[in-house]
């Protein structure tokens, strides 16, 4: 909640997460998310090292956080307390955090 400057609310803000373990497709099984060894990271120091070189570390936060789903039709259920009429889903036209989908 966004308040202003007497106090009074403002705006509502949510974060939409998704429960991708309940995502039950059958090819959700080979999901993938590639990380390095501990092996290869002491050889890419040591490398570092003995040619001078300046190793730097960054992160991209939220880089799947709005990746476009061309390739599938997706369809929530939407949040409690959001007010529709009942049985309505909503199809996404980009992935949410916690989507199995985000990383494809």
């Amino acid at each position: 909640v966004k308040f202003g400057d007497k106090g009074q609310m403002i705006k509502k803000k949510a974060h939409l997460c998704l429960c991708g373990d309940l995502q039950n497709e059958t090819e959700y099984n080979k999901t993938f998310a590639p990380t390095s060894s501990f092996n290869t990271l002491r050889t890419l120091i040591s490398v570092a090292t003995q040619e001078r070189l300046k190793l730097v570390q960054f992160d991209i936060k939220g880089a799947f956080m709005v990746s476009k789903i061309d390739d599938k039709d997706i369809f929530i259920e939407l949040p409690k307390g959001y007010k529709t009429a009942e049985g309505y889903t909503a199809k996404l036209s980009a992935s949410l955090y916690g989507a199995r989908d985000a990383a494809a």
